[in-house]
């Protein structure tokens, strides 16, 4: 396994010095209790996981976690059908994603009088996001004619309106760190159409 950080290749150096090389191992567990009869139909299912990187000379030698790694997640399916009538439900639970936090930022006056600014950063992927969970809900009602169907769909997107955090961005230009949190889409409701032959 390779990784590469964001940097321009220098006079007379090689291609091969841009990136890191190292392993990668993932393991984890995935549990399923589907239920497929009835009018009651649906699934829940569990996942306990582990993704971690070892590069050479990279983060002091200590692994850490990959970008996408995610200890836990939980999900909940629920269809029920009545009649013309088709009522949805889902439910996510998953672990707070890893990432790097910047911790200080300095400047260096350079010999030619410019100054160039460093920020100071902790160890790769050593935080966590807080945990992400949400509920969707939807409800569909199908039409039919001799030829053609039709479904008029509603739902809605996280439903609870949780604040579910997708990244963080910081502003180092004070003495003190500020930290903005950037969150996902909140309550966002939704109606559809849809037609076809049968």
């Amino acid at each position: 396994m390779q990784f590469s950080t964001r940097s321009r290749r220098g006079p007379g150096q090689a291609f091969t010095d841009l990136f890191f090389s190292g392993t990668g191992v993932a393991k984890g567990v995935e549990l399923l209790v589907h239920k497929k009869a009835g009018p009651l139909t649906g699934w829940v299912s569990y996942s306990l996981s582990r993704v971690e990187y070892d590069l050479d000379d990279f983060n002091r030698g200590e692994p850490f976690a990959a970008s996408h790694d995610q200890t836990y997640e939980l999900k909940t399916v629920g269809v029920y059908q009545v009649g013309p009538w088709t009522f949805s439900g889902t439910w996510v639970y998953g672990s707070g994603r890893p990432f790097t936090a910047p911790e200080s930022e300095y400047s260096v006056e350079l010999l030619d009088g410019t100054s160039f600014s460093y920020i100071h950063v902790g160890g790769k992927n050593a935080e966590r996001l807080p945990a992400y969970h949400r509920m969707d809900l939807g409800g569909t009602r199908r039409f039919e004619s001799d030829r053609f169907f039709y479904e008029l769909n509603v739902s809605t997107f996280n439903a609870y309106g949780r604040n579910n955090v997708w990244y963080r961005k910081f502003d180092l230009s004070d003495s003190a760190v500020v930290v903005t949190d950037v969150t996902t889409h909140p309550f966002t409701p939704s109606i559809g159409f849809r037609m076809g032959i049968k």
